[in-house]
């Protein structure tokens, strides 16, 4: 079957008359892929282009009716990957599938719409696809998270993970069913996953309590301001430019996030100083607008006071004048 499809897909020429940009190496790719190495050893139950393209109802991935089409590129993998009497011969799990769309990925893929997020092509490939080597895995994730990635392999875990064969990303953050992360998934408490490799009182136990104190701390600071400026802009108060900068705050505290990966205290601290400035700010512009409006109230305050006395005086003094005439 491959072969039979690559009589027209390799041909260059002939294709160009169809589509020029389509690449014609998808037989290659196919023949060094798991899948091709598989039946060309005999094996006539892996997928060949008919499984994932179909056969007369061939349509582009482009196509939201295509198997291939992003959305359903899961539910075509996991019609083999997925199937547990089907995947019998072979020594791998066939639960990828519900795990990938309880996580972070295929929610957003399958639920929330957003073609942006990985599907199983994303990260094995396409025509060649090959489940990714322990090494690679950071690679792989890099592609969509290349400032995390960047920062872990400026890292002590970089080294380690290497020496040791372990995948990086996955550790800490597993692979089909990954999950948003937590604000718990850094530090030494319940739920962390820094305690998995490092134990109490060790650099790397140190290391991470201290970075989760003063990320929770600029995270304190930012509910504070919030709270603040919530009850000043409900009191009618013009707070519009503290919240704006309270937006950056948040951007701090993500940078924080990702800047955790480096397993560098002073890389996090850094970031988390520039955060700390502006939760600064916008606390005091909150407590400024507060103050404010208590100063206005208590100048209405006084001046209905006044205006009362002032009503009652007149009030009297018309009675006195009323009384003079004969009126009362």
């Amino acid at each position: 079957m491959p072969e039979f499809c690559g009589k027209c897909h390799q041909d260059g020429a002939y294709m160009r008359q169809f589509n020029p940009s389509l690449r014609i190496d998808q037989v290659d790719l196919y023949w060094t892929s798991v899948h091709g190495q598989k039946l060309r050893g005999g094996d006539e139950k892996v997928a060949t282009c008919i499984d994932c393209h179909g056969q007369h109802g061939i349509l582009p991935p482009s196509d939201p009716r295509s198997k291939v089409y992003a959305t359903h590129v899961p539910d075509t993998c996991g019609r083999c990957h997925g199937d547990s009497e089907y995947m019998a011969d072979y020594d791998i799990p066939t639960d990828q599938l519900a795990k990938y769309k309880q996580s972070v990925h295929g929610r957003t893929l399958l639920q929330a719409g957003g073609r942006g997020a990985p599907a199983c092509n994303d990260c094995h490939g396409n025509h060649g696809a090959v489940p990714p080597g322990l090494g690679s895995v950071a690679n792989v994730c890099g592609q969509c998270h290349p400032v995390n990635a960047e920062l872990l392999l400026q890292s002590p875990h970089a080294k380690a993970f290497e020496k040791g064969d372990i995948p990086a990303c996955e550790s800490c953050h597993g692979h089909h069913d990954v999950q948003r992360p937590e604000r718990d998934m850094l530090g030494v408490g319940e739920g962390a996953v820094c305690v998995k490799c490092h134990e109490e009182d060790s650099n790397g136990y140190v290391t991470a309590s201290a970075m989760s104190s003063i990320v929770e701390r600029l995270r304190i600071k930012r509910d504070e301001a919030d709270e603040l400026l919530g009850r000043a802009e409900r009191a009618g108060m013009e707070v519009r430019e503290a919240k704006y900068i309270l937006h950056d705050v948040e951007s701090y505290i993500t940078k924080a996030r990702a800047a955790q990966h480096s397993s560098s205290l002073a890389k996090v601290q850094l970031v988390v100083d520039v955060g700390d400035s502006l939760a600064d700010f916008t606390i005091k512009e909150g407590e400024s607008a507060l103050a404010e409006l208590g100063f206005r109230r208590r100048g209405l305050l006084v001046s209905m006071g006044f205006i009362v006395v002032l009503g009652l005086a007149l009030y009297f003094k018309i009675r006195e004048v009323d009384r003079k005439h004969g009126l009362d």
